[in-house]
């Protein structure tokens, strides 16, 4: 007589496999499973239009019982790269002027975000200035935003580009 092994799965798991079916011939869909600290069911997206409509549609949140388990889309941006990124991010950006890469001693490819030279006024209660402004190159501000992307320098151009 042959022994069966029963395997008995939570609904949350299931849940999982039928999300993960739905979208399994897609090739810019990948479902995914993760229970360490919280149930998580994780929509990685590789198409912008596919994740604008899954974060539009899907629950953020589906409960079994007693468990909760939070559904997360997000866009996998495996093929961008990360000049691509930034040329995203900025784009739209008046004081934005260009991306340039290039090649360090070390071999390691360099980064550099170029801000048109344009001073940002803003309020920071500064004691030196009469009405408390404070007065910076958008890439030293660029700079302490992103401060920990290494291999990304901000950097103020030296003529304006249209």
């Amino acid at each position: 007589m042959s022994h069966i092994e029963l395997k008995l799965a939570t609904p949350w798991t299931i849940f999982t496999e039928k999300m993960k079916k739905l979208f399994e011939g897609d090739k810019d869909i990948t479902v995914t499973y993760n229970d360490d600290d919280i149930p998580m069911i994780k929509v990685l997206v590789d198409s912008q239009d596919k994740y604008e409509a899954l974060v539009k549609l899907l629950p953020t949140m589906k409960e079994f019982g007693n468990v909760k388990v939070l559904i997360n889309v997000v866009p996998s941006n495996k093929t961008k790269t990360r000049r691509e990124l930034l040329d995203t991010l900025f784009k739209d950006n008046p004081v934005f002027s260009t991306i340039l890469t290039s090649m360090t001693h070390a071999d390691i490819e360099a980064t550099y975000v170029m801000f048109k030279p344009k001073i940002a006024s803003y309020f920071a209660d500064n004691l030196q200035n009469p009405w408390g402004y404070n007065n910076e190159l958008y890439a030293d501000i660029a700079r302490e935003v992103f401060s920990d992307q290494a291999g990304i320098m901000f950097s103020t151009d030296m003529e304006e580009r249209d």
